[in-house]
């Protein structure tokens, strides 16, 4: 399997389709003049990356919550939206805390086995780039 999003070298896998995107967003200020016109300013353009977890297992979510609790800026390694196969790298920061919820908890082999859901990520790109 093909690993295209590593989080502070914590490699996602098990995403399903249709949970993972990386797309470019441009900041900037849009205003209507009084005289009808439209004026656009673009500031700096910055990578989005989502991925939403729909299960995962303790010790990668262990692993996930460590890092996403102690650190503010995180270094991403992800497959952009622009068709290229190789990955792309950036410093980017947490948009909002996730809050995965307990799905399944096995205690039949005494291993405490754990499985959580809906572990949902949001980074931004720290510093814009052209």
């Amino acid at each position: 399997m093909a690993v295209f999003l590593v989080i502070d070298g914590v490699a996602i896998d098990g995403i399903e389709k249709g949970d993972y995107s990386a797309y470019e967003k441009e900041l900037g200020v849009a205003d209507r003049m009084a005289d009808g016109t439209r004026v656009e300013e673009i500031g700096a353009v910055i990578w989005v990356v989502e991925v939403n977890y729909g299960r995962i297992d303790r010790d990668t979510l262990a692993q996930l919550q460590t890092k996403l609790r102690t650190q503010r800026e995180h270094q991403l390694f992800f497959l952009p939206d622009t068709g290229q196969n190789e990955l792309t790298s950036g410093v980017f920061h947490l948009v909002e805390r996730p809050q995965p919820t307990l799905a399944e908890f096995f205690d039949d082999d005494e291993s405490g086995a754990q499985i959580w859901e809906g572990l949902s990520l949001t980074f931004e790109e720290v510093t814009g780039h052209d």
